[in-house]
């Protein structure tokens, strides 16, 4: 009952006061009539009728206090007070919301992409309970991934033992010139993922037969595509080269088990040829599973192994399968260590955004303090406790926390779209497409919760010191004026000290990796990549059981021979841009000190003279190259490694000292002559070489006619996206075109720097942030300290200090507590440096390893250092203006 009249009195307080008053009133009125009754005069019957019930207000109150919840009265009063307050300095809430919205932003954009790769699960039903089929593997908790032929596939749907239902889907991003993502998938995969479709019908099992395809349209290709078009069912789209009939468009929510956008799923009749130009081969799928009910992950793993097992039972090397691997498809990734080691480093950098903004708001809310002690000293002495008080300044807190929080979702949707962008008209990052979805995925509610958690905790870190430090003084002296401003003085040097040591890490960050990229761009790779195109190796584009891979590739050379271009066309097996992997195998050459393993690479005669590399000696002659002649042409550090005290020009190679293993494309001769030395070319981000040179290469010659497992290569004039399509559309008159068969090499070498210059984009950003909140923070501080010394200024000036000592003395003041945070930014730059000399990030495709950066690069401490020391000079400029403007006469005579 109790509980009940105290919601019923917040529902109906208004009422229920008035009824109360009212009810009073008719006691006194009863109460003064009985003394009327008695005899009493009507002065003594009111003053009977006082003393009877005593102070209205107490009586009200009192009754009040059985029906309501007090501490909402309270807090209703603390938020009341502190509107109000907001209300007569609202230059102060909004520079303090904008501040921590800025700060908070920034780090709910750091949890966006968080929340998008690993928290939030795909569009799909019960997305917990899939999980992708990597491979068995021959020794326990590894694994190797097995193509799949169409029976194969349906052989494991039906007799895996472990899911309810498999589908499978492969990537065939078209080559043919055009931009649209497809996805072929077998007709299961809309039913099993629950997949809805706005218009017409989804892909069915029965669409897995031989002939034409039929295709779904994601609902952004249907508008930004098909133009929106109503009766889109029925249209025949073309897809790489061959038209497709559109029989349904997916709804808004649904993009299937993909971060990267996806513009149509076609149906992938794996029974027959997949004969679109598309370039997938129809064996290879990606497999994911739902798994049984009650079925464990572990549990999975065995009867997938058990399977494999008994339809494999000589599956490599004689051997079995002896482990089966699972991961889950719930989401892009799955929150365990690794994505913690990816994305720790990055909440670091964002949230020393908002730890620069907590200490600015913090030097504000200390000076706002300060300014309240007496109304604050009065409120005490009139007995309201220090715990209320700390409670009412922390409620005022708490008011702008919120409203920044609504603020930095919008910054976060905001920095995202901006980011976007940067990438896709700037960084021109070749492995963007995959972070489409991504980025057109707005924050959700898992990001408000987050705003709304950080917003309590900024809460406490920015406003609980200085509520406190306000609250240390003594009654005494601030009802009389006496304003002790040592502690709070002490307490904001601190935090301008933290400012200066947090903005000096992040610039240092962005000066090394500034120099970084610059150093890794600059680098010679010897060779000349402009306008350089490779095709995949012959044996990979042709269709062996149509013709043969060698007369494919002389058709491919010819038509390539007659395009207009200024070099001839070539073979190679790697580029000089491409890094050397560890795994190849790399022939023994014996030499006079024991023996030496080089890395080898087979090459026409024109390879040289298309990458611009100038030979001593000479070049490998077409009847070399053809017949395979025993010659070979060594780059300087591999003449230097065989022969480090003579000239290798004429000297003989000998290859003798091969094991059992022979590298695959080594010559069958044993001894070779020496006909040319030329520069060493290297790949950009290559460590491996000695002292990190370049490790060498010995060329072998290749012919043209007999190389069916080397690429071509090829340099084209002109605008390179223009030669591509040239290309491209010459190559398609010959043989089908796989994806990716046809690449530019700039545009490779480009995508390996890409996470160096998205790194970069993020230091700076993060960098030129922090030093804009420094320095608006140490203008702040010292504003307000030149506000509160405007009469010791007056006065020295007035004893004959000159306004260049004074100046002097507001710049030494500032420039003192940078030098102490840049000092400690420095030291705290040089521990992460140790941390981060080795980190490495493998994901998305994208290989990043800090180990290319020299994390101790002097300049780019010297100059974060002095970047941040000149900035809090700057900003203390304009207040030690406003020092010296003061009036000594007019000082003294206030005085």
């Amino acid at each position: 009952m109790r509980l009940r009249n105290r919601i019923r009195y917040l529902a109906r307080r208004r009422q229920l006061d008035a009824d109360l008053a009212e009810e009073l009133r008719l006691h006194r009125e009863m109460a003064e009539n009985a003394a009327l009754r008695a005899g009493a005069t009507p002065e003594d019957a009111r003053r009977h009728a006082n003393l009877a019930f005593g102070s209205e207000a107490i009586a009200l109150e009192d009754s009040r206090a059985v029906w309501r919840f007090a501490w909402i009265e309270s807090v209703a009063q603390d938020v009341r007070f502190a509107l109000r307050g907001f209300r007569r300095t609202p230059g102060f809430a909004l520079t303090v919301i904008c501040t921590l919205a800025l700060g908070l932003g920034m780090l709910a954009t750091a949890f966006s992409v968080f929340n998008a790769l690993v928290l939030r699960p795909f569009a799909v039903k019960d997305p917990y309970s899939l999980y992708a089929f990597l491979g068995w593997g021959e020794t326990k908790g590894q694994y190797q991934t097995r193509p799949f032929s169409w029976s194969a596939f349906k052989d494991f749907r039906q007799r895996n033992g472990a899911f309810s239902d498999v589908l499978g889907f492969a990537n065939v991003n078209s080559s043919a010139g055009t931009n649209e993502s497809v996805q072929a998938v077998t007709g299961n995969y809309f039913t099993m993922l629950g997949g809805r479709i706005c218009m017409g019908r989804p892909i069915l099992e029965r669409d897995d037969v031989p002939g034409d395809a039929v295709a779904v349209a994601s609902f952004v290709a249907w508008k930004s595509m098909l133009g929106a078009d109503p009766n889109a069912v029925g249209r025949t789209v073309r897809l790489g080269n061959k038209p497709v009939e559109v029989v349904g468009v997916a709804c808004p929510e649904f993009n299937g088990l993909e971060e990267r956008r996806i513009d149509f799923w076609v149906s992938l009749p794996l029974s027959g040829a997949f004969d679109f130009s598309l370039g997938m081969e129809p064996e290879e799928l990606s497999v994911v599973g739902r798994l049984r009910p009650g079925m464990t992950p572990e549990g999975a793993e065995a009867a997938l192994t058990a399977y494999g097992r008994q339809v494999y039972p000589t599956w490599r090397n004689g051997k079995q399968p002896e482990s089966a691997t699972l991961q889950q498809s719930a989401s892009v990734y799955q929150l365990n260590r690794d994505s913690t080691r990816v994305f720790l480093p990055v909440f670091a950098a964002f949230g020393l955004i908002l730890l620069i903004a907590c200490a600015n708001i913090s030097n504000m809310m200390l000076a706002r303090g300060l300014a309240r002690q007496r109304e604050i000293g009065i409120r005490i002495a009139l007995g309201a406790g220090r715990a209320r008080m700390l409670r009412q300044l922390l409620t005022e807190g708490l008011l702008l926390a919120l409203p920044a929080a609504v603020a930095a979702y919008w910054v976060a949707h905001g920095t995202i779209r901006a980011a976007f962008w940067l990438q896709v008209n700037v960084l021109h990052s070749t492995n963007n497409r995959w972070q489409l979805t991504l980025w057109n995925n707005v924050p959700d509610w898992r990001v408000f919760v987050f705003l709304l958690g950080t917003a309590g905790a900024a809460t406490l870190v920015f406003g609980l010191v200085p509520a406190l430090h306000t609250l240390r003084s003594r009654l005494l002296e601030v009802n009389r004026g006496e304003f002790a401003d040592i502690r709070p003085a002490r307490l904001r040097s601190a935090l301008v000290v933290a400012q200066v040591t947090v903005c000096a890490l992040l610039l240092i960050s962005a000066g090394v990796t500034l120099r970084g990229e610059r150093s890794i761009v600059s680098q010679d790779v010897g060779a000349d990549m402009g306008g350089v195109f490779t095709i995949m190796p012959i044996s990979r584009v042709s269709d062996s059981e149509t013709i043969s891979g060698t007369t494919v590739g002389r058709i491919m050379l010819e038509r390539l021979s007659s395009l207009p271009q200024n070099e001839p066309v070539g073979v190679c097996r790697i580029t000089p841009g491409q890094k050397w992997s560890p795994n190849w195998e790399r022939p023994k050459f014996k030499t006079g000190t024991g023996t030496a393993s080089i890395p080898f690479n087979r090459v026409s005669p024109e390879y040289f003279n298309i990458f611009r590399v100038p030979i001593r000696g000479r070049n490998f002659s077409t009847e070399e190259a053809e017949t395979e002649a025993p010659v070979a042409i060594v780059s300087e550090v591999a003449a230097q490694r065989l022969w480090p005290h003579g000239d290798a020009l004429g000297q003989l190679l000998d290859l003798s000292e091969q094991g059992e293993s022979k590298p695959l494309g080594e010559p069958p001769f044993r001894v070779v002559r020496v006909v040319g030395v030329v520069r060493d070319s290297r790949f950009l981000l290559d460590t491996d070489g000695p002292d990190g040179r370049a490790q060498g290469v010995v060329y072998f010659p290749a012919g043209l006619r007999t190389q069916s497992y080397s690429m071509i290569i090829v340099r084209m004039t002109g605008d390179p996206n223009s030669a591509r399509r040239t290309l491209e559309k010459a190559l398609n008159e010959v043989v089908r075109l796989p994806n990716q068969a046809l690449n530019s090499v700039q545009t490779s070498l480009d995508s390996y720097l890409y996470p160096y210059r998205a790194l970069l984009a993020i230091a700076g950003f993060l960098g030129a942030l922090a030093l804009a909140l420094t320095v608006s923070g140490i203008f702040g501080v010292c504003s307000y300290t030149v506000a509160q010394r405007r009469k010791e200024f007056g006065i020295r000036m007035a004893l004959g200090a000159g306004k260049a000592r004074v100046t002097g003395m507001v710049l030494w003041q500032s420039l003192r507590l940078a030098v102490v945070g840049a000092g400690i930014g420095t030291l705290a730059a040089l521990a992460l440096a140790r941390v981060t000399a080795h980190y490495g990030w493998y994901r998305a495709g994208i290989t990043f390893s800090m180990k290319q950066l020299d994390v101790f690069d002097p300049a780019g401490y010297i100059a974060g250092a002095l970047v941040v020391m000149a900035g809090a000079i700057a900003s203390a400029w304009v207040p030690a203006k406003r020092a010296v403007s003061v009036d000594p006469v007019q000082t003294l005579r206030c005085d």
